[in-house]
């Protein structure tokens, strides 16, 4: 299932759970006549924080986002330091050696590890011209930021992948919970309410779908045009 797809599932599911645990208070005296316990529904408000928690988690650039946004941001830092050190006037050998031009964009992930290798200092004593060429002290700091949260991720990849896939089973495991639990204060306000129009509180969560376009239809003058000349073709 496509990663958008599986976030708003777990957004349904949230949202189902604190629509259910508000029409459990609103109508608490007739569900515990059903059996309804407070404990319960405490340990429902616990599943749905700790669901939260989880997703908010999940929310951390994967290695393929930390890779792209390094490599966009050294792109970016390449075309202004090629500005600088071949300007107008003539190449300037001791700037495309500092900022590292004399070597081809990397094309590995080691590579691209690597070359951050004295690029701190290089960008700090060639800051205001780079500057001048549309790459300023935010970008400058970007790429410095993101190249380092690269490398970090780099180096713990083996032990992320893996704690990465424990962080999912686990995270599963709360929602198919919640969703469990939420089905059954479900079943139990649909059931004590089951003669009343309030029934309708314990619902499910419809996930709304973009309406489809309809066809436009073609102006009325040009519908009459459309029309005439289709008339004149056959009186030809």
């Amino acid at each position: 299932m496509p990663r958008k797809t599986v976030a708003r599932t777990r957004a349904v599911a949230i949202h189902d759970g604190i629509r259910i645990v508000k029409a459990s208070k609103k109508h608490w005296t007739k569900l515990v006549k059903k059996g309804a316990k407070p404990e319960s529904l405490k340990t429902l408000e616990a599943t749905i924080a700790e669901a939260k928690t989880m997703e908010v988690s999940d929310r951390t650039l994967s290695m393929e986002e930390l890779r792209r946004k390094y490599a966009d941001g050294l792109g970016a830092f390449r075309i202004a330091a090629d500005l600088v050190a071949r300007p107008f006037e003539g190449i300037d050998t001791k700037a495309v050696k500092a900022l590292k031009l004399d070597i081809p964009f990397p094309d590995t992930d080691a590579k691209l590890v690597s070359h951050l290798d004295g690029l701190k200092p290089a960008i700090g004593s060639y800051s205001e011209p780079l500057a001048e060429h549309d790459f300023g002290k935010k970008a400058q700091d970007g790429l410095l930021a993101d190249g380092a949260a690269f490398a970090v991720a780099l180096t713990a990849r083996p032990d992320e992948a893996s704690a990465h896939k424990a962080t999912n089973v686990d995270r599963d495991a709360v929602f198919e919970r919640l969703r469990y639990q939420t089905g059954f204060f479900r079943r139990l306000g649909r059931a004590a309410l089951r003669n009343s129009k309030e029934r309708a509180d314990f619902d499910r969560v419809r996930i709304r779908t973009a309406p489809k376009r309809k066809k436009k239809s073609a102006p009325p003058a040009a519908a009459a045009k459309s029309a005439k000349d289709d008339k004149t073709t056959k009186d030809e």
